[in-house]
């Protein structure tokens, strides 16, 4: 029904996928909708309308093309106008020649089989186009058998790959036909170049001011334990309980000297606990005593030092 990797995108176990026998091209047509929402200043804005997507050793690709075709039977209720639907261009690589189901793009007739075989198709009335012919103005596609000859595309997918194994041993690699399969956004080889070197710096900024920010903890007597297993956290934020605190008092009497959230990240305008804990189990008089500090690289040392130390002799004040 769909490859194992794709749990890694979202748990089919989701009751949105649950018992799909289209988890996949539910998934993908989902980040599509996403990525240009997202980035609709780019799409909508100064009128680009055209996605790039690299494929990699992604076999007959059924499960992207179902995702994309999805996209534009829903897509088409809300922009009729088949000159404002989003364009597709693809670059399909694998590590050998593989059909794949975006060749039908170039038969009209077959096309339209496979679309009636997978059950696709505008509702009726929606559209003056039928979906294949949609389909065929709206999606571009190439096989690179010379992808090995690719430097951009292998760069950006090695470079991606390291920023994965980093934790472990930051000079290894992998060959582009290593990878089990992958979506990447085209051009992006001398970007992760940059961003490689900075990853690296940053991560150690962050990781220093983690072990600092425990340091403090530790010696100052607090009691308080981390939501979450830290070996599977960022480096970036945490989230810790201090028991017998109340979150709220704490971000209000502390507020002067640094800004904590006693909610999720999506939600940290809101003074309600976070969601995030009540669906990771955390006991209700835990989420109350929590709160979530972050900070990013470019955090003073000695400022972080000075006020977090502050904040945690609020919270000792506060226990009761």
């Amino acid at each position: 029904m769909y490859s194992m990797e794709w749990k890694y995108y979202a748990p089919v176990e989701n009751r949105k996928y649950r018992g799909s026998r289209r988890y996949v091209p539910k998934l993908i047509e989902e980040k599509i909708t996403e990525f240009i929402s997202h980035f609709k200043y780019i799409f909508s804005d100064i009128n680009n309308k055209t996605i790039r997507i690299n494929l990699i050793n992604m076999g007959d690709c059924s499960d992207v093309f179902n995702g994309i075709a999805q996209y534009f039977i829903h897509a088409i209720g809300k922009t009729p106008d088949v000159d404002q639907l989003m364009k597709f261009q693809l670059h399909i690589y694998s590590d050998g020649r593989k059909a794949n189901v975006f060749e039908n793009i170039k038969e009209y007739s077959r096309l339209k089989a496979y679309l009636t075989a997978a059950k696709l198709s505008f509702a009726n009335g929606v559209a003056m186009n039928s979906l294949e012919g949609v389909l065929s103005k709206n999606i571009e596609y190439a096989n690179d058998e010379d992808v090995k000859k690719n430097d951009s595309l292998a760069a950006a997918m090695n470079k991606l790959h390291q920023f994965q194994v980093f934790e472990n041993n930051p000079n290894q690699t992998k060959p582009l036909f290593d990878i089990l399969h992958g979506v990447v956004v085209a051009g992006c080889g001398e970007a992760c170049e940059i961003a490689e070197d900075e990853y690296k710096e940053n991560s150690r900024k962050l990781k220093s001011l983690k072990g600092t920010l425990e340091q403090l903890l530790n010696d100052s007597g607090a009691d308080y334990h981390y939501n979450g297993e830290q070996n599977c956290c960022i480096d970036s934020t945490v989230n810790i309980c201090f028991k017998g605190v109340m979150s709220e008092a704490l971000m209000l009497s502390s507020k002067q000297y640094c800004s904590v959230s006693n909610g999720s990240a999506c939600t940290s305008k809101s003074y309600s606990p976070s969601y995030v804990l009540e669906a990771m189990g955390i006991p209700v008089e835990d989420i109350e005593s929590s709160v979530r500090i972050s900070w990013e690289p470019e955090t003073n040392k000695t400022e972080f030092i000075d006020n977090v130390s502050k904040m945690i002799e609020i919270a000792k004040s506060l226990a009761v």
